[in-house]
């Protein structure tokens, strides 16, 4: 039986990355897209596709294993790589012993946004100083201000609209998934000095957070530290995680409408795409936490 599945998932996913070259590009094929640019930076690793607008920027020492496409220009500083191909346009500058395998001058394949989801936040506000604690369930809620090294646990799966969310560095975002999908709407803006996410009962597929901030600094601010998972979709401004002195990792998704820019000594990646295929053509067979064992 164990080898039956194996096989199975092997030609399942021969035939997925099959059908991604010969359909559209979608945005879940994206680890990173900014509809403008993306910044990737220095000492900093993605794993998948990278993809922007107008312009990816590479700074020194970073990498990406995948993709990248670029509406129009393409930078790689000294020593950044591209392990795969660099589409673009326009022109490709690469620093001192900067290297891409492939290049290819043309117009890349970019997906669309999803349209912003309709949605509105209102209720009590809830303020922790450091070290405190707030639970909330799904529901609707005003302000939710954290000190340093607090915890946020977020109970079950379900929808929460969030005013605004702002916390100080060291923060434990401890989600219940529940089996099902936490999705976390924010009117505002969310900043966190830095934080570590913790899922139970799912896995970063099934964690979403939405923010519709416009204005200064960013949409979605994370700091040096920062060990993120799930999706993050600012459709109206930048997504911003790490900072220049410390490392970090992202393993999920980011949007923006403008700008990603990830800063030093970041991993990001999406969780492995064998859990995901054996989801779309028979989730019924295993259970993901099954379908890693066999692949670990």
């Amino acid at each position: 039986m164990m080898r039956f599945v194996c096989r199975l998932l092997v030609l399942c996913t021969a035939a997925w990355l099959s059908a991604q070259s010969a359909r559209a590009a979608q945005i879940l094929d994206f680890v990173v897209f900014g509809a403008n640019n993306v910044t990737v930076g220095g000492g900093s690793d993605v794993i998948g596709i990278v993809g922007a607008g107008t312009h990816v920027q590479m700074a020194g020492g970073s990498t990406v294993t995948g993709e990248v496409r670029s509406g129009n220009t393409v930078t790689l500083n000294n020593n950044a790589h591209v392990y795969g191909t660099v589409t673009n346009p326009g022109t490709l500058t690469l620093g001192s012993g900067a290297t891409v395998t492939t290049h290819i001058v043309g117009a890349p394949d970019l997906p669309t946004l999803p349209p912003p989801t309709v949605f509105a936040s209102g209720g009590a506000n809830h303020t922790v100083g450091n070290g405190g604690t707030i639970s909330l369930g799904p529901g609707s809620y005003g302000a939710i201000s954290l000190g340093g090294a607090a915890d946020l646990n977020l109970t079950g799966p379900g929808d929460y609209f969030l005013a605004s969310l702002n916390a100080g560095n060291g923060l434990d975002l401890n989600i219940n998934a529940g089996g099902g999908n936490v999705r976390v709407y924010v009117t505002g803006k969310v900043q966190i000095g830095g934080v570590d996410v913790f899922v139970t009962g799912g896995d970063a597929s099934d964690i979403y957070f939405e923010t519709h901030f416009s204005g200064t600094g960013g949409a979605f601010v994370a700091g040096g530290g920062t060990d993120w998972v799930g999706t993050v979709f600012a459709p109206y401004d930048d997504i911003h995680i790490g900072s220049g002195s410390s490392v970090g990792s992202v393993t999920g998704w980011l949007w923006s409408g403008t700008h990603v820019d990830l800063e030093h000594g970041l991993t990001v990646m999406v969780p492995e795409p064998a859990s995901a295929v054996l989801l779309l053509v028979g989730g019924a067979l295993l259970k993901r936490g099954r379908a890693r064992s066999i692949l670990a």
